[in-house]
């Protein structure tokens, strides 16, 4: 396995409210965490700062060779919610956390297969060389909109509200955890990033940058692309190879 990972704070914003982590045990496991932090003065950044280290933590803990496919989504799911339970407690506390929150999407790649999860809008992405397919589904007004019908994917682009999240970790004691499992073979590659990275680079652009850069690199070119074309947010890109 080779991983690479990279935050930057963007053209715009004064501060990086985004964090990331990823690793490897083997040859054959490794993992990545990517959240993007919401709330007023520090808090977005402490509350995805919180969830990646605790995530980390639990899958540093748990990890073992013989590692299966539903031990990975229960890893991933329990990890994630007693995370989202830290930052609710945290903001409970500190009047100057309230109403915190991140998005998170995560990831276990096993011998022959990855599994991740999500909350939010952070995305997860599986490239081969039939090319780019997203794994992920958004937990957003947008997406909601889409699903119903009621937005084309064209129109989605330049929706007003693309901001508005509709499952958030840490504002609530209880969140849903989507989990997918996905076949990953030999040079195969998972991305992971938050939405500073897909609102300012298509998908077709992403799959391009993927095939060209060897994954070292991918982290570091893939925000420059959404630099290049605005960095209206702060950008962060995690990548897993096989």
């Amino acid at each position: 396995m080779h991983y690479a990972m990279k935050t930057d704070i963007g053209r715009v914003r004064e501060l990086n409210e985004d964090a990331c982590n990823c690793g490897s045990f083997s040859d054959s496991f490794a993992w990545a965490v990517v959240c993007d932090g919401m709330g007023g003065a520090l808090a977005g950044e402490v509350a995805s700062n919180s969830a990646v280290d605790y995530i980390t933590e639990r899958i540093r803990r748990a990890y073992r060779r013989d590692m299966s496919e539903t031990s990975a989504g229960y890893l991933l799911t329990t990890a994630i919610i007693a995370s989202g339970i830290l930052i609710c407690d945290d903001s409970k506390k500190n009047a100057v956390h309230e109403g915190m929150g991140t998005t998170v999407v995560a990831c276990i790649a096993l011998k022959n297969t990855l599994v991740c999860a999500n909350v939010g809008d952070s995305r997860g992405y599986l490239f081969t060389k039939k090319g780019l397919r997203r794994i992920t589904h958004d937990h957003s007004l947008v997406q909601e909109l889409i699903d119903a019908g009621k937005l084309s994917e064209q129109d989605a682009e330049s929706f007003p509200h693309r901001n508005i999240i509709t499952r958030v970790l840490g504002t609530e004691e209880n969140v849903d955890v989507d989990i997918f499992t996905v076949p990953f073979a030999a040079h195969d590659r998972f991305l992971l990033c938050t939405d500073g990275l897909t609102n300012m680079v298509s998908e077709k652009r992403i799959a391009e940058l993927l095939k060209t850069a060897n994954v070292e690199e991918a982290a570091e070119i893939l925000i420059k692309e959404a630099n290049k074309n605005g960095g209206t947010d702060n950008i962060t890109v995690a990548v897993i190879e096989k």
